[in-house]
């Protein structure tokens, strides 16, 4: 059966009978494993020991069963080796956690059990619904089509330019300026719509991770001079209750900051940065489309903006970095962005005097969506409502939605106020978000970067941190390469790749989840409420509670487990708060929906990502199916 979104295939009879056996196998063990708990509790017979003798036997023993296990040869061995992976993980953090966590053991053997069985319900039923189902929420593959003969033809033209860049935003500006600096013999075109000054709604935080590339890229300076306010942390209201949160503080006992600035201030700076090398020319007008010879990209055609003419650029390399609503990403990757929800835009009189946190992003949990305010100049606040998909009243009726429905939700009067004057103003735009995670595209001749690459919800203003990292990586891996010899371009393409995997999986996961679970409205599940507060619980602990997540939403964190870890830690806080403060029927299955909820959002995420990959295949979860169920998902595709 296929659909818009996914495709199924059957499963053998041998393939479901070893599963099967598997299965068995698996739920005997793991009886036994729960059973052990209340006869010889591992707390109380070595309290200080995180590896109990027995249950690290018993471990060792089922990893060594599943990895020789003779099913392996009738079985797809990608799927054998994540079931092993998944229930030897599970099983070890049953027999090895510490007591500390819970207060009876009761209450520690239901709370693991619950945590135990929604990733092993997917699993098993991923296994069912699809053997090697590729799932097509965002993507297509593009396969390399390119010939020999075709490179040799291109490799002998005779080329304008070096480096053709498409679009000159934040990406596009800082990476000709520092290809340009590196390599002073570079000749570069790029090629922009509209070269006046921008007026956005979003990317106007620069997170301290995107602020530390600037100042790794040399371009610290385009930060300077444009009225941007310090921002220090994040400022959390929810329920009546509010949070401040400080980013971490590094090596030397400092702590980093980032920066609130108008988008067009700082894109006319970094453009001005990139025109004072004589070998960059910057032209204005529309590319319409990338010319190809037998596979291989070789330029770009465009509509001249000042004589209306088309005409045509050559370059050995074309890097298309004109933002996530690009036309070239689809035909370069095969991939799409998907619009989740949309922003409503107004910019607030005031600056800092209007926040209830000062020099902080202040984040208020309203409803249909969350409402970002954060500092952009010394006079200015822009504030972002969230409408998800489904959710958003017309334009015309927005300012009587915005004074009616969002403005009492403020928990403050004076940026209630501001609120209301701004709303007045009139001055109320819209922005779609859009979500796409990165594809490898293996096309010879051209590179996607920035949002045309992949992009995340902007709800933790990271985007400009990701592509400035992306720009770091790619200018090292890139230097003093020739754009013609495709192959070594291809191996260099790889380390960049790898470099910039993780850093931008955990930005991106980050991003989408924490959007999940602070939009119940984006997430139809009525368990997700039970996430947002033990998030919010989680802030309170303090300590490492607050410093780990803070220091990942400002980019300063970059490892995607760390990020897991305090994910999973957040549902154990789930499990606490359901069960106090005793055990009942109905807060065991709350518990249990809570994590399947959060297992349902963060694994596709981490599948989409490719983090886990034994653990969790690509292609193997389908994040709207898991979020909304599968009848739901077909209602839906029947009904656009």
């Amino acid at each position: 059966k296929n659909t818009s979104h996914h495709t199924t295939s059957s499963i053998s009879p041998a393939e479901t009978l070893s599963l099967i056996s598997t299965i068995s196998f698996c739920s005997f063990h793991f009886l036994h494993t729960l059973s052990h708990f209340f006869v010889n509790p591992p707390w109380q017979t070595s309290p200080n020991l995180l590896f109990p003798p027995l249950g690290l036997r018993s471990s060792i023993w089922n990893l060594f069963l599943f990895h020789h296990f003779p099913t392996h040869t009738i079985f797809e061995f990608q799927h054998q080796r994540s079931f092993s992976f998944l229930y030897c993980t599970m099983t070890s953090v049953i027999n090895y956690l510490p007591a500390k966590l819970t207060n009876s053991t009761l209450l520690y053997a239901t709370g693991l059990t619950l945590l135990t069985l929604p990733p092993v319900t997917y699993l098993v039923s991923g296994l069912y619904t699809s053997r090697k189902r590729h799932s097509k929420l965002f993507s297509k593959h593009i396969a390399d089509e390119s010939t020999s003969e075709g490179k040799h033809v291109v490799r002998n033209m005779q080329k304008d330019y070096d480096l053709i860049i498409v679009g000159a935003g934040v990406i596009g500006s800082a990476l000709a300026g520092v290809i340009a600096e590196k390599d002073p013999s570079r000749r570069i075109c790029v090629i922009e719509r509209d070269l006046s000054q921008p007026d956005r709604i979003i990317g106007e935080l620069l997170q301290p991770g995107g602020l530390a590339m600037l100042d790794k890229l040399n371009l610290q300076h385009c930060s300077e001079g444009i009225d941007a306010s310090v921002v220090k942390g994040y400022g959390v209201f929810l329920k009546g209750e509010q949070l401040n949160m400080h980013y971490p503080e590094n090596e030397t006992g400092d702590r980093p900051t980032g920066r609130g600035m108008h988008y067009g201030r700082f894109v006319t700076k970094l453009r001005e940065n990139m025109k004072q090398y004589p070998q960059v020319h910057v032209v204005q007008g529309s590319v319409k489309k990338l010319l190809e010879k037998d596979g291989v990209t070789y330029g770009a055609t465009y509509k001249d903006a000042d004589t209306q003419e088309i005409k045509t650029v050559t370059a050995s390399l074309t890097v298309v970095a004109n933002g996530a609503g690009s036309g070239f990403t689809k035909a370069v990757s095969g991939t799409k962005p998907l619009s989740r929800s949309t922003f409503v835009g107004l910019r607030l009189n005031g600056g800092n005097a209007v926040l209830p946190y000062p020099n902080h992003g202040n984040v208020f949990m309203m409803h249909p969506g969350p409402v970002i305010a954060y500092p952009t100049s010394s006079q200015d606040v822009r504030v972002l409502i969230d409408f998800p998909n489904g959710t958003m009243p017309p334009m015309p009726q927005m300012a009587t939605y915005l004074r009616d429905k969002i403005a009492p939700q403020f928990p403050d009067d004076i940026i209630r106020n501001a609120f209301l004057d701004a709303v007045n103003e009139g001055d109320i735009r819209s922005v779609p978000n859009r979500e796409m995670p990165a594809e490898r595209s293996r096309k010879p001749g051209v590179l996607l970067l920035g949002d045309a690459l992949t992009t995340r919800h902007p709800l933790t203003g990271s985007g400009m941190t990701a592509g400035l990292t992306d720009v770091y990586h790619i200018t090292n891996a890139l230097q003093g390469a020739d754009y013609e010899d495709y192959e070594s371009i291809q191996r260099r393409l790889d380390v960049w790749w790898k470099n910039r995997n993780s850093s931008m999986a955990t930005i991106n996961i980050l991003a989408n989840a924490l959007y999940a679970v602070f939009t119940p409205a984006a997430t139809p599940d009525p368990y997700v409420g039970l996430l947002q507060d033990a998030v919010f619980s989680y802030f309170k602990t303090g300590g490492v509670c607050v410093s780990g997540p803070v220091g990942l939403l400002g980019g300063l964190i970059k490892n995607p487990y760390i990020l897991a870890s305090h994910y999973f830690a957040v549902a154990f806080f789930t499990v606490r708060e359901a069960c106090r403060p005793l055990p009942t029927p109905w807060s065991f299955y709350a518990s249990y929906r809570a994590i399947k909820c959060a297992v349902g959002i963060v694994f596709p995420l981490m599948a989409e990502e490719r983090i886990l990959r034994p653990l969790i295949p690509t292609g193997f979860f389908n994040r709207d199916e898991m979020r909304y169920g599968t009848k739901a998902l077909n209602k839906l595709s029947r009904s656009s």
